[in-house]
């Protein structure tokens, strides 16, 4: 069955990327083209799986690594920045993810 939407060079930000849920989304994510900006509190499991993914999906379209890490504490400003790393990375953001709890929608409006 033929893909219906295209993901290619679609922007989504996912927090609680370096396990679980979050993880498992980037998983899913990376090899269908979509550009991530991943955020989670542990530092070395994130940018672990960003190192991963952009070397197994390279983003040759764009020029633009797959996907970026910041360390992200999602109850703090922490999350306006990773949103200005959506921004400064890609320019824009098309879809974000929580796989934690953080009140994106407060943010996204």
């Amino acid at each position: 069955m033929p893909d219906l939407v295209s993901l290619e060079n679609q922007v989504a930000l996912i927090t609680g990327a370096a396990s679980g849920f979050g993880r498992a989304l980037a998983e899913r994510l990376a090899p269908l083209g979509v550009l991530l900006v991943l955020g989670d509190l542990s530092e070395t499991g994130g940018a672990q799986l960003a190192n991963q993914l952009n070397a197994a999906f390279p983003s040759a379209t764009t020029g633009q690594p797959r996907c970026v890490f910041q360390k992200t504490d999602v109850t703090t400003r922490d999350l306006h920045a990773l949103f200005d790393l959506a921004q400064t990375q890609y320019g824009r953001l098309d879809a974000p993810g929580d796989a934690g709890r953080a009140r994106l929608s407060v943010i996204w409006r």
